[in-house]
């Protein structure tokens, strides 16, 4: 029998292409790559502000240790890091690391990211062979390659222990793992699920280790365990961007929009309808 779909609501609409769903200290905050914005958003009282204008698309970001966002100017080939409300300066140079557009930017929690690149130019048209990465920023801003060879590397979290970074990789319907070594490093990676026929986008893993993986192709949410099992579903009206989790673990956040019927999403007259939702997280099946 289909489970009852958990009441959804809507916090914001009027959006275009919107990312990076992100909760930091009890505020929810997103990304609007079509207007090269970072929101912030207050779900008590629907303040709604943009607080950084990045023109930048992709525009992915995180936090660092002292609250500060560190966001992705891809084009300029560099991380940004600022406070929300003031100018966001250049800290670290990635131009070298990738020749195509930055996806992912994740806050590890010792002042290193994670970040991830497809490294490749749509324009020229899409390769047959896996050729994104992941690079690592250290706190002292030195960036490097840590791994290779990646199906369109998308979302990343980390595992509840912080022992494992999880990657999903969109054009291989999988969830792929990566031990991480004291100096950042990645060691061998491993399919931690496999979830065939589908395309995972921003993810977001749980405390008890649920990763949810939102996916514009199938419009869902999908909550899934190591090993690939289904443990739950958020249907959508559109396509799911990205998704977060409260903080108490009980709410998602999700970044939905309506993808472009010709995949050209630097057109300026697309309408994406970009929505920020809020639904109860579903309760999770065995």
């Amino acid at each position: 029998m289909d489970q009852p779909q958990p009441t959804q609501q809507t916090l914001a609409t009027g959006l275009g292409l919107v990312e990076s769903v992100r909760v930091h200290d009890g505020t929810l905050w997103y990304a609007d790559w079509s207007a090269g914005a970072i929101h912030r958003h207050d779900v008590h009282s629907g303040a709604d502000e943009v607080v950084a204008t990045v023109r930048s698309l992709p525009l992915c970001f995180d936090f660092d240790p002292q609250g500060r966002l560190v966001a992705l100017d891809w084009r300029a080939g560099v991380l940004l890091r600022g406070r929300a409300g003031d100018p966001l300066e250049p800290w670290v140079e990635v131009s070298h690391l990738a020749q195509g557009a930055g996806n992912e930017v994740l806050a590890v929690g010792d002042g290193s990211f994670y970040l991830n690149f497809g490294n490749f130019n749509p324009e020229q048209g899409f390769p047959t062979e896996p050729v994104g990465l992941v690079a690592h920023v250290s706190a002292e801003g030195v960036a490097r390659v840590v791994a290779e060879g990646l199906a369109f590397p998308n979302g990343m979290a980390l595992t509840p222990d912080g022992s494992t970074l999880v990657v999903a990789e969109s054009y291989a319907g999988q969830l792929t793992a990566f031990p991480i070594e004291a100096d950042g490093s990645l060691g061998e990676r491993r399919v931690w699920a496999a979830v065939p026929g589908s395309a995972p986008d921003g993810i977001s893993m749980s405390d008890a280790g649920t990763c949810w993986c939102s996916e514009v192709p199938g419009s869902v949410v999908v909550g899934v365990t190591e090993g690939g099992g289904v443990v739950g579903r958020v249907e959508l009206d559109r396509g799911g961007f990205s998704c977060a989790l409260s903080e108490d673990g009980t709410e998602l956040y999700v970044a939905a929009a309506r993808w472009p019927a010709d995949g050209n999403i630097a057109d300026p007259a697309h309408d994406w309808d970009g929505v920020i939702l809020r639904a109860p997280v579903p309760p999770t099946t065995a």
